[in-house]
């Protein structure tokens, strides 16, 4: 079962792909082009809270702290690196400098493939935070969905300085996206070995420590120095704090009143699934 909501979760976040549908309509793709950055601060709250839980669900499920810390650690690494060899996937929609530098079709295409291996990482982090608490996978899903909403606009914007269409911008986002769902396998597969199931929570807060410090948090220091709007950032920033523990407190009742337990048993979950 945890595997389905686990599929489920992941064709929501490949809509977001689906996001330079919105520069269709021009009001709606305005106010989007220009709040961008505020959706930007919003998830870095969203996702301060699931690295914070993730982080605490990891500590508690190890029996040695050790490996975990380290797991931890290597998970902030690897994306650290992965962001370093790769800095086309991280494209902001602002970053005239990124979108110019790659106008053209070829270079348009390794922005396409960087996207793809960062999207099989958003789904090997998934697996690991459904499996130890389903609501928290619903607020990670949410905080990749808004991550990626903002990310893909920037790539929309790439590709279509590269001389795509609009219809074929939106095409090729959505083909990206679904490498998530090899993401979600890889995931599925690694949690099948139990002796990995602790180092992989861990791996998993690194990770989303590293969307918040070294991705998003950045960004909205930046965007807030440029602006001079403190306030309003730390506004959309606590927002997403406040509304991400509300929708925690929301959905830990619905589950209750589904039947559904909160914390599925990782050990026999992929299994029965």
């Amino acid at each position: 079962m945890t595997l389905v909501i686990i599929l489920i979760a992941a064709f929501f976040i490949m809509l977001a792909s689906l996001a330079g549908l919105l520069f269709a309509v021009a009001r709606v793709g305005n106010w989007v082009q220009d709040n961008l950055v505020y959706l930007n601060t919003f998830a870095a709250g969203v996702f301060l809270v699931v690295a914070y839980n993730v982080l605490d669900e990891a500590i508690e499920y190890s029996s040695i702290y050790t490996p975990t810390i380290l797991a931890v650690i290597a998970g902030f690494g690897i994306f650290f690196l992965a962001e370093y060899f790769l800095p086309e996937s991280h494209c902001h929609h602002d970053d005239e400098n990124c979108i110019h530098a790659n106008k053209d079709k070829r270079k348009a295409w390794k922005v396409l493939l960087s996207d793809g291996v960062h999207n099989m990482g958003d789904g090997i982090l998934l697996v690991p935070v459904f499996l130890i608490d389903i609501q928290l996978g619903i607020i990670a899903a949410i905080g990749i969905v808004i991550h990626e909403l903002v990310q893909e606009v920037a790539e929309f914007f790439v590709l279509k300085k590269a001389g795509y269409s609009t219809i074929q911008a939106i095409q090729k986002n959505f083909f990206v996206s679904s490498t998530i769902l090899i993401g979600v396998l890889m995931g599925a597969l690694l949690t099948g070995l139990d002796f990995l199931i602790a180092p992989l929570i861990g791996f998993a807060a690194g990770g989303f420590l590293h969307i918040v410090f070294v991705d998003l948090l950045p960004i909205t220091a930046h965007e807030a120095r440029e602006s001079k709007k403190y306030f309003e950032f730390f506004v959309a920033f606590a927002f997403g704090v406040a509304l991400i523990s509300m929708v925690n407190l929301f959905s830990a009742e619905l589950l209750e009143r589904s039947g559904l337990d909160g914390h599925a048993h990782i050990e026999s979950e992929i299994h029965n699934d």
